[in-house]
């Protein structure tokens, strides 16, 4: 990601401003050890530049949990991190050695339970953050593709948006398949609800 990236996203007038840049940890000493290139503060300005160019784009990400050494005190700055991101959706993995790799033989393995928990901890920040992203839609016109019928509200459609944000509205069979423009009305733990 770099300025002429933000320009051109920024100047296509048909792109989905949903992005996903993966961080895998938010601890600068746990991405040396990974042998990333990157650092967390850098990671975090590019994130602020395509705020400040697009509008209200989505952020995902992936994160490993308990890559061989992570202390507790690394993995609170993943934590961290993560809510200075403000990523909207985080897909969590606990590390997994795989055969052949470096990390496979380093002694330091996390045990289970505690990635175990430490995952549990970052899918509770993952859905606060996801909240606050929806609740920053409310008010605001979407076009939503409208995929299936909602699975626990009778006459209502279950969709996506443009940012990659389920959404939830009154509607009929007519609406499956089409884009439908709505406006955000309230957010929920697991989707925006919206009204046409």
């Amino acid at each position: 990601i770099n300025d002429d990236f933000i320009s051109a996203a920024a100047d296509c007038e048909h792109l989905c401003p949903q992005f996903h840049p993966s961080l895998q940890s938010g601890s600068d000493a746990v991405l040396r050890r990974m042998r990333r290139r990157y650092y967390v503060h850098r990671f975090l300005e590019k994130l602020d530049r395509m705020r400040d160019r697009l509008d209200n784009p989505a952020f995902t990400t992936d994160i490993i949990v308990g890559f061989p050494g992570e202390t507790d005190a690394e993995f609170r700055q993943t934590v961290g991190t993560c809510r200075a991101a403000s990523f909207m959706k985080m897909h969590i993995f606990p590390f997994s050695a795989r055969e052949g790799t470096p990390a496979a033989d380093f002694t330091n393995q996390v045990p289970s339970q505690v990635k175990k928990a430490r995952c549990a901890e970052l899918a509770t920040v993952e859905r606060e953050l996801a909240t606050n992203y929806y609740r920053s839609l409310v008010g605001k016109k979407l076009e939503v593709l409208a995929e299936q019928h909602s699975t626990d509200r009778e006459g209502w459609i279950r969709g996506t948006d443009r940012r990659y944000v389920p959404v939830e509205f009154p509607g009929s069979v007519d609406d499956l398949g089409r884009f439908v423009t709505v406006t955000g009305s309230d957010e929920t733990r697991n989707c925006l609800t919206a009204h046409k």
